[in-house]
């Protein structure tokens, strides 16, 4: 996803443009101004040309990045919990759903399982732990 740099973004870019290649000429007319025009001392300032002027762009980028806002996730950041829960049910196929099934009977008959089906036993269980902390 590219998106347009900003106004001021752009107004920036093009500052540390000119100032990167202002350096480059004073650098270029302080050399040439003392050493003459030498076809190796061109070819070392274009080099340093270059480098000034990368070195410009990979830190207008850096900057951009660190600036950026950060993304939504799928853009559900207005949903709550239950809204989301109702959409991804909605979006089962049926493997899913008989997945799913298969689960929550497991887990009904586990919890099941762990309960007393008589309200009468657990009364009476509960009647024994007394009782056997009384006796200790």
């Amino acid at each position: 996803m590219s998106s347009q740099p900003s106004a001021s973004a752009r107004a920036r870019l093009r500052a540390s443009l000119l100032i990167a290649i202002a350096m480059v000429a004073l650098v270029g007319t302080t050399v040439i101004a003392f050493f003459g025009t030498n076809t190796a001392v061109l070819l070392g300032l274009f080099t340093i040309g270059i480098v000034i002027i990368g070195g410009a762009l990979l830190i207008h980028r850096v900057a951009q990045q660190q600036t950026a806002p950060e993304k939504d996730k799928r853009g559900l950041g207005d949903l709550d919990m239950y809204s989301l829960i109702n959409r991804l049910v909605d979006d089962l196929d049926d493997d899913e759903l008989a997945y799913l099934e298969r689960k929550l009977d497991e887990r009904r008959q586990r919890l099941d399982g762990d309960l007393p089906q008589d309200i009468g036993l657990l009364l009476e269980q509960r009647q024994e732990a007394r009782q056997a902390r009384k006796r200790s």
